[in-house]
């Protein structure tokens, strides 16, 4: 028989299904949630965008079908909804138990086919094998992980969501997952409570290197507790990779011993019997030693790197209009004076002063191997006093690339000061917008920056430039070789 049209536009349905699901791809809001339930068939999504689309609690039983049913999902964005706590909740549980549903689910179904995946876990259970008591206190000792295997980045920013939720992604995504690096909260209703939960877990480990807590009341107690489990845990990786150096040289120098008495003894015994052949499986000495070499250190206890395999240090944290006042400034500068991972750093709009800035600024002179890359100043109440302290502490980093000072109060010395910088410093991003400077601060910027090589973006918009400063501007321009963009909007 020949088969319907219906049948074959189906077929053909099916074979353009995207990997990447954007809100573009679905045209009408409406429609959202029964095109999604349609494609979740095929399994095979690496990225869902459902970011504006207008995502209510109601709606999060589905998503969390997607996160289930599609083992390589890595992006999924679902910022600028109202998924609330028990939204935020249902997609917790879905990446907590997604690794072990994965495993379950995948080749029990083909594209199009109906999901159930009650019974295809129960088609798995009874199909696998008892595992051997060996196997069972290995477990034990050393559980294997069940979240998501492949998602990286959540988005969950502007959702209303709030302790309840922050606690529950928290313990159920985020503790001990190796695989999510990537967390957006920013713009949520999260506070002290919800912070202390996201700090319990990553004192704990987890694979978490990037954390966006912009916009929530989190407070300076919540500063605190995050600040101090992030100082801890990285303490605790140096150690590790200590103990293991430790380890592995004491190995090294055991192997080494063991060479140099195997040594000695041949040479002590070609001594006493030369001229005449020389058993030396009679003197204890054959190629045994060899492969007991090979075996020193493999029966030493696990180490602390083995057990924290897979988990990171903080990489990214952003704190932004987190309400952490000079309490939590001194938080952040504390975690500071241990740190070695860290790479960018946010403290706009928290209403800093020059006091927090000059302890900020004492941590980073005295830790210089902290590899820091950005630092965000932006919206606070600083001035040129605390602006020469920054100054002189980053003065010739090898690492910081982006500075942003807008929305300040720093003026004209503040901009001096960052032009001597600019001499030291590879910056490639440096913002000074709004900062009430005038044609002295600007020509002093315009000056380092027409000898400049480094340089790549620089915003002067909301000061004004009158001709002097246009003049000031054009020079520049005209020396430099490598700005590519430059702001000066007013």
């Amino acid at each position: 028989t020949t088969p319907s049209s219906s049948a074959v536009n189906n077929t053909n349905n099916r074979r353009r299904i995207p990997s990447f699901l954007t809100r573009d791809f679905l045209r009408s809001p409406e429609h959202t949630m029964d095109r999604l339930s349609y494609i979740l068939g095929r399994g095979s999504l690496v990225m869902i965008n459902f970011s504006q689309r207008n995502l209510g609690y109601q709606d999060a039983e589905l998503i969390r079908s997607a996160i289930l049913s599609n083992p390589q999902l890595s992006v999924l964005k679902l910022g600028y909804n109202n998924l609330g706590d028990i939204g935020a909740n249902l997609i917790a549980s879905a990446i907590q138990c997604g690794g072990s549903a994965s495993r379950r689910t995948n080749g029990l179904r083909s594209a199009g086919d109906d999901f159930d995946l009650e019974a295809s876990e129960k088609k798995q259970d009874e199909e696998q094998q008892q595992p051997t008591p060996k196997e069972q206190q290995q477990n034990r000792q050393h559980p294997k992980p069940r979240h998501h295997p492949s998602l990286t980045v959540l988005d969950l920013g502007f959702n209303n969501i709030g302790n309840d939720g922050c606690t529950s992604l928290a313990t159920r995504a985020v503790s001990r997952n190796p695989s999510l690096s990537t967390l957006y909260l920013s713009g949520n209703a999260v506070s002290e409570r919800g912070a202390l939960a996201l700090a319990e877990v990553v004192a704990g480990g987890c694979g978490l290197t990037s954390l966006h807590l912009t916009a929530n009341r989190i407070g300076p107690m919540g500063v605190r507790g995050l600040m101090r489990s992030i100082a801890e845990f990285d303490v605790t990786m140096q150690m590790a990779h200590q103990d293991r150096e430790n380890r592995l040289a004491l190995v090294e120098e055991k192997r080494k011993r063991r060479e140099a008495k195997r040594r000695e003894e041949r040479e002590r015994t070609n001594n006493n019997n030369s001229g005449e052949d020389v058993d030396l499986e009679k003197l204890g000495i054959n190629d045994d030693d060899d492969e007991e070499d090979e075996d020193l250190g493999k029966d030493e206890p696990p180490d602390d790197l083995a057990r924290l395999r897979g988990f990171k240090c903080m990489q990214e944290l952003y704190l932004g209009g987190t309400n952490m006042e000079s309490t939590g400034c001194l938080s952040v500068s504390n975690m500071l004076l241990t740190n070695l991972s860290l790479r960018t750093i946010c403290l706009s709009d928290n209403g800093l002063n020059d006091q927090d800035l000059s302890l900020f600024s004492q941590s980073l002179s005295r830790n210089r191997e902290l590899p820091l890359e950005t630092l965000r100043l932006s919206f606070n109440k600083l001035t040129c006093v605390g602006v020469e302290t920054l100054m002189n502490a980053i003065w010739g980093s090898k690492s910081l690339r982006e500075i942003k000072l807008d929305n300040n109060q720093i003026r004209d010395r503040g901009a001096q000061l960052a032009a001597v910088v600019l001499t030291s410093v590879n910056l490639e991003v440096l913002d000074m917008g709004f900062n009430r400077l005038t044609i002295v601060g600007i020509k002093a910027l315009m000056k380092s920056l027409a000898e400049n090589r480094s340089l790549l973006t620089l915003t002067l918009s909301g000061n004004v430039l009158d001709t002097n400063a246009s003049k000031a501007v054009s020079y520049a321009l005209a020396y430099n070789k490598t700005i590519r963009k430059l702001y000066v909007d007013h």
